[in-house]
């Protein structure tokens, strides 16, 4: 929809630490009854409360072009967040708790979670 553009008000840059796959005991789900509108993210029947790193140099790629010439498909501006390269990953931040919502709940949505290494800078072996 070019007539309407959607930027995050809050952090985005987050992954998920690689120690969370052997334990799952870190992942919180929270339940409550069907609203009447599920789809409002402040009453969303199902969160997850999830640990997860910040990834401070993780840039989106999306740049915005003034004008998209109509049958120019090279010029489509790129997939906004694309999963972070070496250097989006070189500095793994702390570790915070977020709370996610189901994809219908909200305008933006970050679906896939970039797995970092526990502790040590990703790509390293030890």
């Amino acid at each position: 929809f070019p007539a309407i553009e959607f930027f995050p008000q809050s952090e985005w840059r987050y992954g998920m630490d690689a120690a969370q796959k052997s334990a799952p005991n870190t992942f919180k789900v929270i339940e409550s009854p069907m609203p009447e509108n599920p789809f409002i993210v402040e009453s969303a029947p199902v969160r997850i409360e999830v640990p997860l790193r910040a990834l401070p140099q993780w840039e989106s790629e999306w740049k915005p072009i003034p004008e998209i010439p109509p049958l120019d498909i090279k010029q489509m501006p790129k997939n906004p967040a694309t999963l972070p390269g070496e250097i989006g990953l070189q500095s793994v931040g702390k570790t915070s708790v977020a709370t996610l919502v189901p994809y219908g709940c909200t305008h933006l949505r970050l679906t896939t979670l970039p797995v970092v290494a526990a502790g040590k800078p990703p790509g390293k072996s030890s």
